[in-house]
């Protein structure tokens, strides 16, 4: 394999490494894949928890499984609605249905560019590498 071929894998990685390290992940984090859970915010959580006291700090959210690889998700499932500050989360029946009024689908949460378009470029990038593999081989005959 050609050194320009290993370039944008090793970028792709690099980006991986920088990008995924924003999220908030509870994941079992490992350089090639990551399982497990993750909390991706929604917004703040909706009146009359917000102004509460105990509820300082907190975020409305949804607590999702994820597989990935490179901390590029390649599926988010299984999400619910929680209250979440950092790693924690609250599953408390009452702020959980009135989150889900405010935040009634998935589509409000904040998933950073990298774990939700991640694997269309490391997917790309794979193509590439054996397109690339297939015209080398071509090349030889």
């Amino acid at each position: 394999m050609r050194s320009w071929a290993i370039l944008p894998l090793c970028m792709a990685v690099a980006s991986g490494v920088l990008l995924g390290q924003t999220g908030q992940a509870q994941a079992a984090r490992t350089i090639f894949y990551q399982t497990g859970v993750d909390i991706f915010e929604a917004g703040p959580l909706p009146e009359p928890y917000r102004s509460h006291p105990k509820a300082a700090g907190l975020k409305a959210g949804f607590k999702c499984r994820i597989l990935g690889i490179f901390w590029a998700y390649v599926t988010i499932s299984g999400c619910e609605p929680v209250a979440f500050r950092g790693d924690t989360y609250d599953k408390n029946p009452e702020l959980v249905g009135a989150i889900k009024k405010l935040y009634p689908s998935q589509a409000s949460m904040h998933v950073p560019f990298w774990q939700k378009h991640g694997r269309w470029v490391l997917g790309g990038l794979v193509l590439v590498l054996v397109v690339a593999g297939l015209m080398k081989g071509r090349r030889k005959d």
